[in-house]
């Protein structure tokens, strides 16, 4: 099809246009800093955090051998971004037509979500292939019921499992509609695949009930998060509201004929896009939060399939270039975004190189901000950096203490004399536009032992780069 040959086209033209322009996120640092250790040392880290993204660190294990530049990391996401137009498109063609196919692969290609998670090198664009490999081979299985597709289906949403545990929720939306639509699939080879999917993920469910703190973080969601994901979804609340009319339209169109509204396509689109964000949200309601947008990208190809037919019904056909005219725009508009307010944390460590000097010493709050430094340091540092006040502990490369009076051991050890204290010390503190911040920041400058000055801060964007000097009596 060359309308999908243009829309990978311009999927790769949007998505990696000034791929390295800005620095890495601390989350895709995390990527470096998984993806760096060896699979022992990877499966003890997982036993603390992160179990959801297992086999993309292992395969980002083997992507990190073309090179560490932001450039190379991002690539992989950027291709998954290209597989997922396809695999939107013949989505799109099995569930309603060619023109729908298209339709889907144009709009695809143009989304803000999917440049979004494309210019990361996190594992939500590879989730999104998946989602949609996953509905793909469920419908071929069902089109054409055989032993060898419903294997594959097992196989491309097991693995999927692995890239995030959320797409059980897709599988789960599977489940549903067959129950509403296909009651007689459950005597076919579909109990066996639901059976090898639930197995195989046995293994995360297991990890995951070892550690009931993980992403603590993550707050109890309202159901403005829902109104707020349906957003990230669109692009805007302008598309928003185009979806809602462009829907009802179509209800309205196929009332006025007689015609049913919840067909067996139309069902598996609402099931596909509404359960897996209905089954996240109650559980962080009933059990632990765990409601991110971004962990529910499986669901946007339900959604921008639906828009995809609902713009190629007769006389709205002429809408999907506007529809994707105006969504590139929304995506100029979000590369504006990239470039000028992400997290900025090879500037910051930029700073530092250039002004450091020997025997200076270097705190990095908040602690895990020592992630993207790290990177940084190994890639950008010619020479000697400054020394850290961290300890290290594998497999990450620091731990702070709970004890704000000794937080950097300061005023201990090798610096207790005031003869070897280092005469400048640096801080790298990130985020500052969060407001625990501030306090915190307070209390790390408090720490510091009597007789040092501040003699230069840089703000960037969510970065900002303090130095100290001890004063000269």
């Amino acid at each position: 099809m060359a309308a999908v040959a243009l829309a990978v086209t311009l999927a790769l033209a949007l998505d990696s246009y000034r791929l390295a322009k800005s620095g890495l996120t601390f989350d895709e640092a995390a990527t470096v800093s998984y993806a760096r250790l060896d699979i022992p040392g990877l499966f003890a880290a997982l036993r603390s955090s992160d179990v959801f993204f297992g086999a993309y660190y292992g395969w980002m294990h083997l992507w990190m051998r073309l090179g560490e530049s932001e450039a190379v990391l991002r690539w992989f996401s950027v291709l998954c971004a290209a597989g997922a137009v396809i695999a939107l498109a013949f989505l799109a063609r099995r569930l309603c037509d060619t023109k729908a196919g298209i339709a889907a692969g144009v709009l695809a290609a143009a989304s803000p979500l999917l440049f979004d998670v494309a210019r990361q090198a996190r594992p939500y664009s590879l989730l999104v292939l998946m989602a949609a490999l996953s509905s793909l081979a469920f419908l071929g299985a069902l089109e054409r019921p055989a032993w060898p597709r419903w294997a594959w289906y097992a196989v491309i949403s097991a693995a999927g499992c692995y890239i995030h545990l959320f797409l059980l929720c897709l599988i789960a939306a599977h489940m549903l509609w067959a129950v509403i639509c296909r009651r007689g699939l459950y005597r076919s080879g579909f109990t066996w695949a639901i059976l090898v999917i639930a197995l195989s993920s046995t293994p995360l469910l297991v990890v995951l009930h070892g550690y009931p703190s993980v992403n603590g973080y993550i707050a109890r969601p309202t159901w403005h998060a829902l109104a707020e994901t349906w957003e990230w979804f669109a692009g805007s609340r302008a598309l928003v509201v185009l979806t809602i009319v462009l829907t009802a339209a179509l209800i309205g169109t196929r009332l006025s004929r007689r015609q049913g509204i919840f067909t067996p396509p139309a069902l598996f689109l609402i099931v596909t896009a509404i359960a897996p964000l209905l089954l996240v949200f109650g559980e962080s309601w009933l059990l632990k939060p765990t409601y991110l947008q971004r962990y529910l990208v499986e669901a946007w190809p339900s959604y921008i399939v639906a828009l995809a037919i609902a713009l190629t019904r007769r006389r709205t056909l002429y809408l999907v270039p506007a529809g994707a005219l105006v969504l590139v725009l929304q995506t100029s508009a979000i590369l504006g975004t990239h470039m000028n307010v992400a997290q900025n944390w090879r500037a910051a460590s930029e700073v530092i190189f250039a002004g450091e000097r020997p025997k200076d010493e270097l705190v990095v709050f908040p602690a895990f901000g020592m992630l993207p430094y790290d990177y940084y340091r190994a890639r950008l540092a010619s020479g000697e950096t400054p020394a850290l006040r961290f300890p290290r502990f594998p497999p990450f490369p620091l731990t702070m203490t709970n004890n704000d009076s000794n937080k950097f051991a300061i005023d201990e050890g090798a610096g207790a004399g005031s003869a070897d204290r280092p005469s400048r010390i640096w801080f790298l503190v990130g985020w500052t536009n969060d407001p625990r911040t501030g306090p915190g920041l307070r209390r790390l400058t408090r720490a510091l032992p009597s007789g040092y000055r501040l003699a230069f801060e840089r703000r960037l964007v969510h970065e900002t780069v303090l130095r100290f000097d001890r004063i000269r009596r």
